[in-house]
Order: structure tokens, then sequence, then C-alpha cells
């Protein structure tokens, strides 16, 4: 009986080692970051066999802050976070596109040092203002599209493109932002900085402005000159998250001098 036994309890713990290696071997890691202690602060995986998973994060007392379905299946939802100095979780977001359609839903969900819920906000393609732009004053972006060859790529991973404008000039200025069937507009203060649109794009980082059609101008019709938009600035915040951040300055218009041809003096009177 002994002799029976030993070979098969063997068997179970090299098929046991053996199922847990293709479970590890399943897991693509989205985002990871620990605490110093090793506690987990926030995590975000997919498993390649079935294009689902998950998203969570924790205090630095191990209490859930949130958790998430990740997937990949009919569209997309996933979870983009940030983290405090402390590793904390500073902002969570969380967005969705079902069956991969013009249908969008974005949850911004902010935390403090804490790890304490400080805001929350819901946004969808439902809140947009539509607005029919006509003889736009900038150029399309070019129709040529290169066809990709074909060849074998690892499962796409989620990237984040974030769209920033920074108005650096004395006066409020007008964003309009068009991409992908949808149109944003937004006012930004002096001296503010807004995030324009978030585009998700798989395998690598696009520039959102190249994606689309960026326009800028001040909310008023100003003579002493107009707004000019700079190259946007690049700024990875993360693994899978870059911002890019277009600055907007002021220019101003020469005033050109008096030609002597055309000022006059009085004339003298006649004696």
């Amino acid at each position: 009986m002994k002799k029976f036994f030993l070979p098969f309890l063997l068997f179970l713990t090299q098929f046991g080692w053996a199922q847990t290696k293709i479970i590890v071997s399943d897991t693509q890691w989205l985002h990871q970051k620990r605490y110093a202690s090793g506690r987990w602060s926030a995590y975000s995986y997919l498993l390649k066999s079935t294009g689902n998973g998950k998203a969570a994060c924790f205090t630095l007392q191990g209490k859930t802050m949130l958790e998430s379905s990740v997937s990949r299946n009919h569209g997309h939802h996933s979870v983009t976070f940030w983290h405090h100095p402390n590793g904390v979780v500073s902002k969570a977001e969380i967005s969705q596109a079902p069956d991969a359609g013009i249908q969008w839903y974005r949850t911004t969900i902010t935390f403090n040092e804490q790890g304490e819920k400080t805001g929350e906000d819901h946004r969808s393609h439902e809140d947009l203002e539509r607005i029919m732009l006509i003889d736009p004053p900038f150029e399309r972006p070019s129709t040529t599209v290169k066809v990709p060859q074909e060849t074998a790529q690892p499962c796409a991973v989620i990237y984040s493109n974030i769209l920033a404008v920074e108005n650096f000039t004395q006066f409020p200025i007008k964003v309009q932002f068009a991409a992908r069937k949808q149109i944003k507009t937004i006012r930004i203060e002096p001296g503010k900085i807004a995030y324009i649109d978030t585009l998700i794009q798989a395998q690598f980082f696009q520039n959102p402005v190249k994606e689309g059609i960026l326009h800028i101008q001040f909310t008023k019709h100003r003579k002493s000159g107009e707004c000019v938009a700079l190259p946007a600035e690049e700024t990875k915040l993360n693994p899978s998250t870059t911002v890019y951040t277009v600055p907007v300055l002021q220019k101003r218009k020469k005033i050109s001098p008096v030609s002597p041809s055309f000022r006059t003096t009085a004339p003298s009177p006649s004696r």
C-alpha cells in the first residue's frame, strides 16, 4: 500500500506545481505598486486566456479603497492609477468603451494621502456639447493611412494619452478638440491648465493632437494680438499614461510708426 501511495503523492505534487506555473504565466500585469512594507498599494492585471482581469487599490493599513474589473472583450474596460508621494493612490480613472463603438464612459475618483475618497466625477459621450464647424481655420489631418505589415504581435497593452492645454495669456481662451466623431469645447482662464480629452491607444503612445483637430482662440476678439499654440510637451505619469500639454502664448501685433508723409503742419497765416 505504501509503495502505491508514494508515487501517487509525487504525481499530485508535480501536477499542482504545473498548474500553478500555468496560472502565473497567464497573468499580464498592467500596473503594480507596493508600499515600503511590502503590502499592495495598487495593481491591475489581465488573464491572457480570458481577456478579463481585476484592478484594486488599498490604504497603508490594507483597507480596500477601490475594486474594479478589467477587460478587453467587446471593447475595453480599464483602470489607471496615480499615486501620492507616500504611495497611496491619489486618483483612479475607470474608462469603458463597450463594443468599441462611439459610446464611452469615464469615472474619475480622487483620494487624499490617507486613502479617503475626496471626489468623484462621471462623464460620458452624452455630456459633450455638439458643435458644427463650418470652414474651420486649421488644416485637416492627412487621410493617408499606412498599412502595417502582418507580424506576430503580443497581446495589446492599453495606453492612456491625455491632452491638456495651459493658458499663458492674459485673457480667457476657447479650446475646441474634434476627434473620433466627437467635439469638445472648453473655456480656460488665464494662468490655468485644463484636461481636454483622453484617447485610448494600443501598443504605443500617440499625441492626441495627431488623432484629431485642435483649434484655440480668444473668447473675444483682441486688437492687441492673437493666441498661438506651441508643440505639445510630453509628461509620462506612469508606464501606461502620458500627458501631452499644449502651451498657449499671446502673440502681440506690431504697431507701425506713422509715416512722415502723413504728418501735417498748420499753414502759417498770410501777412
